[in-house]
């Protein structure tokens, strides 16, 4: 995650997501303030994400990103380019820009 001005970005559940919280119960991660910031994203469940800032959630700062994996038959040059993966982030940056 990538961000200028004032923004964070934490991992929550989907409870967590969904009503802009990130108490303690709710946050899968600590909140974190400096950017740029990389989470790990180690399964294909998905992962919520939102910026606890005043009222930036609830006016659509957050994200939900789910990893899928391609068919056999996907190009290949797509994977090695990380084409998917570039978009992905575009995405999640313009989310908190």
């Amino acid at each position: 995650f990538r961000w200028s001005g004032t923004h964070n970005v934490v991992q929550v559940t989907k409870e967590g997501y969904e009503n802009c919280n990130a108490t303690s119960n709710l946050s899968l991660s600590p909140v974190q303030t400096t950017s740029p910031f990389t989470f790990i994203l180690n399964s294909t469940t998905p992962h919520y994400f939102i910026c606890t800032v005043e009222n930036h959630c609830r006016l659509g700062q957050k994200v939900t990103i789910q990893i899928r994996q391609f068919p056999s038959a996907a190009p290949s040059s797509l994977i090695k380019s990380g084409g998917i993966v570039s978009a992905l982030l575009l995405v999640v940056a313009s989310l908190f820009m």
